[in-house]
């Protein structure tokens, strides 16, 4: 699994409690209590499968603890996972609090992960995204329908639409004065300004939609969070016209 998709796996759980942590096999298993945080998940807990997991080391000063049964004692905070030294598909590590009020970072190397609910149901990578507030939280454009009651709205979030832009080329081509590409009405969205579409723009729009449910296919996570974004801007599009509106973008 790429070391990406791990860090935002991880990243999921921002601020929940380890409630228990064991080994199986080659494979480390954690129990997150997100209960706090219950009205957002919509689950109290849940497991997280590190497959294959070769290190698994808490670390505070000066302190090394592999003993499971020892980290599970100390009452830890999940914060954030990052790259060490902000290396790109490095190595992870999670910082943490332990203890109400410790500092420790918690560094591991796994090949891949699995996620699953407080009943055991595996929750696709996907799903993940979307219970974490992907299309609604964060960074990114937001879609609304102008100067209408219509609650309809999709945020393109800035890392999508990063990874579009880098798989269409659009900075390479921007910055050689290329010729414009089918989705760059989209993709070269200012992230920090805004933009009214005509009806001609949103018809183009409801285009561009088309073609990046059909180029983008597979079932990669990042492919997934495509033809759902792509999904529901068209769905926009579609009632901006109906209702004679026109569509508002705000980064």
């Amino acid at each position: 699994m790429d070391k990406n998709v791990q860090r935002d796996v991880l990243n999921t759980f921002y601020q929940g409690k380890l409630h228990n942590v064991y080994e199986t096999d080659n494979n480390i298993i954690l129990i997150i209590d997100m209960s706090e945080f219950k009205e957002h998940y919509h689950f109290s807990y849940f497991k997280c499968e590190l497959i294959k997991c070769e290190e698994f080391t808490l670390k505070f000063k000066g302190e090394h603890i592999m003993d499971l049964e020892l980290i599970k004692k100390l009452k830890m905070t999940i914060w954030n996972t990052e790259f060490i030294n902000f290396q790109k598909n490095g190595e992870l590590y999670t910082k943490c609090e332990i203890n109400e009020g410790r500092r420790a970072s918690l560094f591991f190397k796994t090949e891949s992960m699995k996620v699953y609910d407080e009943v055991g149901k595996e929750i696709s990578l996907f799903d993940l995204s979307v219970l974490d507030g992907f299309w609604t939280d964060g960074v990114g454009i937001d879609f609304y329908i102008k100067g209408s009651h219509s609650k309809s709205h999709i945020m393109f979030n800035e890392e999508l639409q990063d990874y579009l832009c880098h798989k269409e080329q659009y900075w390479k081509r921007y910055k050689e004065n290329g010729p414009k590409e089918q989705f760059d009405l989209l993709i070269g969205l200012d992230q920090y300004g805004e933009k009214v579409f005509s009806i001609q723009e949103i018809i183009q729009l409801k285009l561009i939609c088309d073609g990046l449910h059909l180029k983008y296919s597979t079932d990669s996570l990042k492919d997934q969070q495509v033809r759902y974004f792509s999904n529901k801007l068209k769905e926009i599009c579609e009632e901006a016209i109906k209702i004679n509106k026109l569509i508002e973008a705000i980064g």
